[in-house]
């Protein structure tokens, strides 16, 4: 798998501009009554530089009020998976307005987007009188950028099994894995456990796309489950993280046949 370059973030605060919200096609905004977060800005490309996501936050004041403030969250979803919050500089940052303004603007570019992957920014709308008093809170979400590009899917194909080891103490364990992805993924992991403690972790090295493999290890007897886990540290970009961990009752383990 290549390295790829972390998701930068760049903020702009705004008093007034004239923006065109980019229709995805993805979930729509939603628009609090005096706060909305809208998607600017969804820019695909070959390169992770030329990927970005420019995302709008607006606010306008309210009677009672002297304080505005609003507060970035961002979000991302690779293929198949939840989405899960991402830490960048400049987002859960509260970013104030000036004194005087009543109509507060705020976008932020993010750059170095994955491929395969969506992303969208929750905003968090405050206002509070000269006491420093919360006098009215909003939230609200932007559409969806989303970034296409086919990705890998290495996934463990079903239950261990277990066959006639180096001694009758250290049986052999096999596990079989599956690329159902689209395309090539390079320095698979693979770990296996017995009964809550770590057998070992083996490299697969490059798993193309529809390829299968078996891979073997030695190991102690199972007295109550054994867990095999693909990708442990989930640093694979992938259609779905769901078919990753595979665990099997020790009652339940198929034999191994020969050869």
């Amino acid at each position: 798998m290549t390295t790829r370059a972390p998701i930068a973030v760049t903020a702009f605060a705004i008093l007034a501009l004239a923006l065109v919200v980019v229709p995805d096609g993805g979930r729509a905004a939603t628009v609090a009554a005096n706060g909305s977060a809208k998607l600017v800005e969804c820019k695909r490309g070959k390169q992770a530089k030329d990927r970005l996501a420019v995302f709008r936050g607006e606010m306008t004041q309210v009677e009672g009020a002297t304080r505005m403030l609003m507060r970035f969250s961002l979000y991302e979803t690779v293929g198949l998976g939840a989405w899960l919050g991402i830490r960048a500089p400049g987002v859960n940052v509260p970013h104030e307005a000036r004194p005087g303004i009543t109509r507060f603007a705020y976008r932020q570019r993010v750059v170095n987007l994955k491929k395969g992957a969506a992303y969208r920014v929750g905003i968090v709308f405050r206002w509070y009188d000269a006491d420093g008093k919360q006098v009215k809170g909003e939230v609200a979400d932007s559409p969806v950028c989303r970034q296409p590009g086919k990705l890998p899917n290495p996934r463990i194909r079903d239950s261990v099994k277990v066959g006639d080891g180096p001694t009758p103490a250290t049986p052999r364990y096999a596990v079989r894995v599956h690329n159902t992805g689209t395309v090539t993924v390079n320095n698979v992991l693979l770990r296996l456990s017995v009964d809550g403690a770590e057998v070992d972790t083996r490299k697969m090295g490059r798993l193309k796309p529809g390829q299968r493999r078996s891979i073997g290890f030695v190991g102690p007897v199972c007295r109550g489950v054994v867990v095999a886990r693909i990708d442990p540290d989930n640093v694979i970009p992938e259609i779905s993280e769901r078919d990753n961990v595979v665990r099997t009752p020790c009652t339940e383990l198929e034999p191994l046949r020969p050869g």
